[in-house]
Protein backbone atom coordinates (compact mmCIF):
# COMPACT_ATOMS: atom_id res chain seq x y z
CA UNK A 1 0.00 0.00 0.00
CA UNK A 2 1.62 3.37 -0.92
CA UNK A 3 2.31 5.73 1.49
CA UNK A 4 0.43 9.30 2.04
CA UNK A 5 1.22 12.27 1.44
CA UNK A 6 -0.29 15.35 2.63
CA UNK A 7 -1.49 17.38 -0.67
CA UNK A 8 -3.68 20.27 -2.33
CA UNK A 9 -5.76 19.71 -4.87
CA UNK A 10 -6.28 22.76 -7.40
CA UNK A 11 -9.62 22.55 -8.17
CA UNK A 12 -11.20 20.93 -5.41
CA UNK A 13 -9.30 23.74 -3.09
CA UNK A 14 -8.11 21.17 -0.46
CA UNK A 15 -5.55 20.43 1.64
CA UNK A 16 -6.07 16.55 2.29
CA UNK A 17 -3.40 13.33 2.68
CA UNK A 18 -3.93 11.06 -0.63
CA UNK A 19 -1.76 7.96 -1.72
CA UNK A 20 1.94 8.93 -3.22
CA UNK A 21 1.23 8.06 -6.39
CA UNK A 22 1.89 8.85 -9.79
CA UNK A 23 -1.85 8.70 -10.30
CA UNK A 24 -2.77 11.08 -7.82
CA UNK A 25 0.01 13.81 -8.61
CA UNK A 26 -0.81 13.12 -12.28
CA UNK A 27 -4.40 14.49 -11.55
CA UNK A 28 -4.52 17.75 -9.74
CA UNK A 29 -3.10 16.77 -6.89
CA UNK A 30 0.59 18.60 -5.45
CA UNK A 31 2.60 17.65 -2.48
CA UNK A 32 2.97 20.29 0.02
CA UNK A 33 4.37 20.76 3.53
CA UNK A 34 4.20 18.12 6.17
CA UNK A 35 2.77 20.26 8.45
CA UNK A 36 0.22 22.35 6.43
CA UNK A 37 -3.02 21.93 7.82
CA UNK A 38 -5.48 19.52 6.74
CA UNK A 39 -8.55 21.42 6.05
CA UNK A 40 -11.00 20.66 9.01
CA UNK A 41 -14.26 20.31 6.10
CA UNK A 42 -12.49 17.92 3.92
CA UNK A 43 -12.80 14.92 6.46
CA UNK A 44 -16.65 15.70 6.29
CA UNK A 45 -16.77 15.83 2.20
CA UNK A 46 -18.29 11.96 0.57
CA UNK A 47 -14.81 10.75 -0.76
CA UNK A 48 -16.26 8.62 -3.98
CA UNK A 49 -12.75 6.52 -3.66
CA UNK A 50 -14.54 5.05 -0.76
CA UNK A 51 -17.52 3.67 -2.42
CA UNK A 52 -18.36 1.41 -5.65
CA UNK A 53 -19.72 3.50 -8.64
CA UNK A 54 -22.96 2.28 -8.07
CA UNK A 55 -22.87 3.62 -4.41
CA UNK A 56 -21.55 7.43 -6.32
CA UNK A 57 -24.11 7.51 -8.89
CA UNK A 58 -26.94 6.45 -6.36
CA UNK A 59 -25.62 9.19 -3.77
CA UNK A 60 -25.43 12.36 -6.65
CA UNK A 61 -29.08 11.28 -7.64
CA UNK A 62 -30.16 11.76 -4.16
CA UNK A 63 -28.00 14.92 -3.40
CA UNK A 64 -29.81 17.74 -4.74
CA UNK A 65 -26.79 20.64 -4.78
CA UNK A 66 -25.39 21.59 -7.62
CA UNK A 67 -22.09 22.03 -6.01
CA UNK A 68 -21.57 18.72 -4.66
CA UNK A 69 -22.40 17.43 -8.03
CA UNK A 70 -19.64 19.09 -9.47
CA UNK A 71 -17.30 18.58 -6.88
CA UNK A 72 -17.83 15.11 -6.26
CA UNK A 73 -17.65 14.50 -10.04
CA UNK A 74 -14.58 16.43 -9.75
CA UNK A 75 -13.06 14.16 -6.91
CA UNK A 76 -14.10 11.38 -9.12
CA UNK A 77 -12.02 12.46 -12.06
CA UNK A 78 -8.78 13.31 -9.64
CA UNK A 79 -9.26 9.93 -7.84
CA UNK A 80 -10.38 6.58 -9.72
CA UNK A 81 -12.30 8.20 -13.12
CA UNK A 82 -14.56 5.53 -13.28
CA UNK A 83 -16.64 6.35 -16.90
CA UNK A 84 -20.51 5.60 -15.22
CA UNK A 85 -19.76 8.35 -12.01
CA UNK A 86 -18.05 10.95 -14.74
CA UNK A 87 -21.28 10.05 -17.05
CA UNK A 88 -23.62 10.79 -14.32
CA UNK A 89 -25.67 13.67 -15.26
CA UNK A 90 -28.39 15.34 -13.00
CA UNK A 91 -30.64 15.37 -15.85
Amino acid sequence: MPELIRAKHAELNVVCEVPDTAHYLDNGWTRVADDTPVDADSRDLYDPADFTAEQVVAYLGNTTDPAEHERVQVAEKAGKARKTVLDWSAE
